[in-house]
């Protein structure tokens, strides 16, 4: 990735986050440290080098006619120091942000300091879904679970980007994939949105590649029923949609685009969202995703 094209994204995050600071000020206490996360981490992409995995363009096609993500989000390979140098970052940006945060980010300095092998071993358990060996390892570190994964895949994902940027065949994708779930890494959607001209793309919560897809399914059990997919919204907030799913109770949220009036940004708009995320759930739905992005 050249300089200019880090510097046009970092110039785009720049600007996303300082129009949602001076018109949301609910979320104002938070976004200085998710700017700073993002940037960090969109920083890193250019200095990040993992070992490619290999795909030949008869694989790539073939996989997707099969509809099968190009990925194997368990035996991924990843630049392990560059995962280090920006976890030890975000770090030091954590330590100013919410107490749940800072408390975190104290745990893994710690961990550094005295036991460096956990916190690699970490990443390592992260990269290959060891569920079990990241539970085991947030009570070895004395450390919420839902935080210690926010550290770990927030330091992992510049390489997870480099991956799904290496693997990925966007004409081919358009082409073959119908589904739900993310044709680079499998993993379903943490947000929707709304193009110009009303077609829905959906944004991996993983590596963050979109994909279009049909307005009427849902993406989490395929219910293509137009009486039992629904959505909701506010007369104050028409930028955002939530669908709903009654057949397996999930969510989506969704922003329509052709109302946004800042640079859209799809990570920041699932932190300024949160408040219909608990709408949701007090309607009795769940989210698609863990959402270790937020």
């Amino acid at each position: 990735m050249n300089s200019d094209t880090t510097q046009a994204k970092l110039k785009h995050i720049h600007d996303s986050f300082q129009a949602a600071f001076e018109n949301l000020p609910a979320y104002r206490h938070m976004l200085p440290f998710f700017e700073s996360l993002f940037t960090l981490q969109e920083a890193a992409v250019a200095v990040t080098s993992p070992e490619p995995v290999e795909i030949t363009p008869e694989v790539r096609a073939a996989r997707l006619e099969g509809k099968l993500p190009l990925m194997d989000r368990g035996r991924l390979p990843y630049d392990k120091p560059a995962a280090l140098v920006l976890l030890q970052a975000i770090c030091r940006e954590a330590a100013t942000a919410t107490p749940q945060l800072a408390t975190g980010a104290a745990a893994i300095n710690a961990g550094l300091e005295k036991k460096s092998a956990a916190i690699e071993r970490g990443l390592d358990l992260f990269m290959s879904a060891d569920q079990q060996g990241i539970h085991d390892l947030s009570a070895e570190l004395s450390m919420d679970e839902s935080i210690l994964l926010f550290f770990l895949y927030h330091s992992t994902w510049p390489s997870i980007a480099r991956q799904a940027d290496l693997m990925m065949d966007s004409n081919q994708i358009a082409k073959n994939w119908d589904q739900g779930y993310c044709p680079v890494c499998g993993s379903l959607p943490s947000l929707a949105f709304l193009t110009e001209n009303g077609a829905r793309i959906l944004v991996c919560e993983f590596c963050r590649h979109q994909w279009p897809f049909k307005r009427i399914l849902c993406p989490a059990c395929g219910n293509a029923d137009a009486k039992s997919i629904n959505y909701f919204f506010s007369q104050e907030e028409q930028t955002y949609r939530v669908y709903t799913c009654d057949a397996c109770r999930k969510y989506l949220k969704t922003v329509d685009t052709r109302q946004l009036t800042r640079a859209f940004y799809p990570p920041l708009e699932s932190i300024v969202t949160t408040h219909l995320d608990l709408q949701a759930r007090e309607m009795g739905y769940q989210g698609l995703t863990s959402e270790a992005s937020r």
